[in-house]
This record gives C-alpha cells, structure tokens and sequence, in this order.
C-alpha cells in the first residue's frame, strides 16, 4: 500500500495525521466552490454542500491551530468564513421557503401571505446569490491550491508549539481536543435548558464544532462514538429547527415582508396571523427541547465525549426523549393562534442560520431586497405546496 494512503492509526503522528486532514478538507471545500461555479442558479443542495464543506475545514484548522503558521491560519479562515456568510442569505431564504412551502394553512388568507412571502424570499434569493458569486470568484481555484498547499507543507512540529505538553501522536492530539471542546460545551450549556434563543443559538454552533471535530479523531475512536454522534446529531436538528423558525418569524415581522402590509387591512391581518402560526411552533419547539435536555444530560454528554478516546473509561449517556415524537395538532385558524403543527425533522445542517453575519458588502440581504421585488400576482392557484422540497424555480 503507498505511503500517502496507509490509513491514519492512534500511534501516527500527529503532524502527518493533521497534514492529511486538512488537505482533504479543504480540497472538498475547493470542489464544492468549483461546482457551484458552474451554476448561475445553483440548487438549494449545492450552497448547502459549500457550506458544510467550509464547516468542517474550519473545524480541521481549529483543532490543529497549533501546528498552522499564524499566517497561513488566518488567510484560510477569513476565506472560509468569508464564503460561508456570503452563502448565508442563499440559505436562509432556501431553508425559510421550505419551512413555508411545507406549512399545512387551511385559512386561505394565511395560504396567500405564505405564497407572497416565498415569492419575496425566492426575489431576495437571486439577489443574495450575486454576493455569493463575488465571494466564489474572490479567489480563483489556483491561488485557493496553493494556499492549501502551503498551509499543509508548513505545519510545525507539535515539539515546537507553546503546549507545556505537546501530544505528538493522533490518538494523544483526539484526547487533548476533545477534552478541550467538551469544556466549552460544559461552560456554554451551564445555563441550559432554561436559555434565552441566543444561548440556544450558540449551544448549537458549538454542538456543530463538536461534531466535525469528533468525525475528524473518528479513526482512533471507540465504537461509542457513532452513538455520541448520533446523539449530537439529533441535538443539532431539534435545535437547528427552533433557529430556523425564529430566523423566519424575524423576515416575516420585518418591514415591507409582504407587498401592502402597511396600506390594506386584510394583508396585515394576513401577515400577523402566519407570524403568530410561527411564533406558535417555535414555542411549541422550544418547550420540547427545554423538557427533554436537563442540565443532567448536559453533563453526561460533556463526559461521555471527554471518554471517547480512551475504551477503558465508561461513557453511557443517559438518552432523553425525542423532541420529535410531537403528536400533529390542527391547522391555525384566521387569528393564527390556534395550536402549532410539529416541525419536520431535517437534516440538522440545513439551519438557516448558521451563525454567521451575513456579508453586506456590496450586497444586499434577503430582507433588504424585499422592497426591490414587484408585487407577486394574485391568484388561486398556489403553488406553494408544489415547493415543499426546498427547490426553487
């Protein structure tokens, strides 16, 4: 077997697990870019794609931050995070177009204030997408090869860096890093279940840090681990669906959401009974999230992802109830306030927030563009539900 494919052992070495590592991840990420460069409109799935690629390379350059050369380090984070906000927009407005697509409204005023909103979400998105553009094309594919060659070949030597004790072997690096974010996770989630949105909020960055990180030490793990990424996974979803709800309850309340929402009557009732149908859900979400996840299972997932590395230690999470097993209630009625209709689980990396700021330079966001787009027309038929899987026109 060549050298360059031998696969990664607990005794490799550190630096050349790491070297690997980061090559791989950031050649997906020049992968990703290079297809969606090929779409004047790409699809839903392939902003979705560039995103998680540029996720989980920066989660590579965090957890081997010590052995990347300050500045090889900086110059590939701000493009990976300077591509993943442009992309944020495009997100959103794909992620908030589903949630509204799939929304099962028997009131036909309701049903018309959701058509005109995906119709303004799908206008802001073609804006948002000229920012994405710039973004991909900031940088062409050689200079992005030779930034990551150069960051790979220049790693240090772990006997260089400024740890009082260095892990010089991957299955030592997996021990240090995890134990370290499962610290940040234990100090983040103090406050949980009883969290404001924002800690929420930040709780799931965090658990989507962690995931990537545990997937990169995943050749060294024990078979647990599958178990614990399961476990973040399910976390990240329920609480990837309250962000996404409340980033939609914010474009819905924004000004000039929906054409003649200040001028007519009848569209500003509208508008307040679907914000009050979301408002409905999201706290419906939220409460089943609070309920499930108790400071206990808090603490047990901190010690069981501090375990993973070492098969001799105990690490048996305590799994609380599913915050999916929601029973369906009715639809809302013209007030918007009757009961809320469970979310559908997704997958937990399709938030529409992922907490980045989105990139305004030169841009506009999807809410900022709302006032550009003329006003949708009027009709019967709807082809709201025809959108539900996320793919707009």
């Amino acid at each position: 077997m060549a050298e360059g494919h031998r696969p990664i052992s607990p005794d490799t070495p550190l630096r050349k697990a790491a070297r690997r590592l980061l090559r791989d991840r950031l050649k997906a990420v020049g992968r990703r870019v290079g297809k969606a460069r090929k779409h004047d409109q790409p699809s839903p799935e392939i902003i979705h794609e560039v995103r998680i690629a540029t996720r989980r390379a920066g989660a590579a350059v965090r957890v081997f931050r010590n052995l990347i050369r300050r500045r090889d380090r900086k110059r590939v984070s701000r493009w990976l995070r300077e591509l993943r906000q442009a992309a944020a927009d495009t997100r959103r407005a794909d992620v908030q177009t589903r949630l509204l697509a799939a929304a099962k409204l028997d009131d036909p005023s309701l049903a018309q204030a959701a058509d005109e909103a995906i119709a303004r979400l799908e206008c802001g998105r073609a804006a948002a997408l000229q920012v994405f553009h710039e973004a991909a094309r900031r940088r062409s594919p050689r200079q992005w090869r030779r930034l990551r060659k150069r960051l790979t070949r220049r790693l240090r030597d772990p006997a260089q860096t400024d740890d009082a004790a260095p892990s010089t072997t991957f299955s030592r690096g997996a021990a240090a890093a995890l134990s370290a974010l499962a610290g940040e996770l234990r100090e983040i989630t103090d406050a949980a279940p009883s969290a404001d949105l924002q800690s929420l909020h930040r709780i799931r960055l965090d658990i989507k840090r962690l995931r990537y990180s545990i997937e990169i030490f995943r050749p060294v793990l024990a078979d647990r681990a599958a178990e614990t990424l399961d476990l973040l996974r399910e976390v990240q979803t329920a609480l990837g669906e309250i962000n996404d709800l409340d980033e939609l309850r914010k474009t819905l309340a924004a000004p000039d959401a929906l054409t003649g929402a200040t001028g007519e009557s009848s569209v500003s009732a509208a508008l307040s009974g679907l914000i009050a149908w979301v408002e409905a859900r999201l706290a419906e979400r939220r409460e089943a999230f609070e309920a499930s996840w108790s400071p206990a299972h808090w603490a047990a997932l901190c010690e069981a992802i501090i375990a993973l590395p070492d098969d001799s230690r105990p690490a048996t999470v305590s799994q609380p109830p599913s915050t999916h097993a929601v029973d369906a209630y009715p639809p809302p009625s013209a007030n918007g306030h009757a009961h809320a209709a469970p979310c559908t689980s997704h997958d937990p990396d399709d938030s529409a927030n992922a907490g980045d700021t989105p990139a305004r330079d030169g841009g506009a966001c999807v809410i900022e563009t709302y006032h550009a787009c003329p006003p949708p027309p009027r009709s019967a038929d709807s082809s709201r539900h025809a959108r539900s899987s996320g793919d707009t026109p």
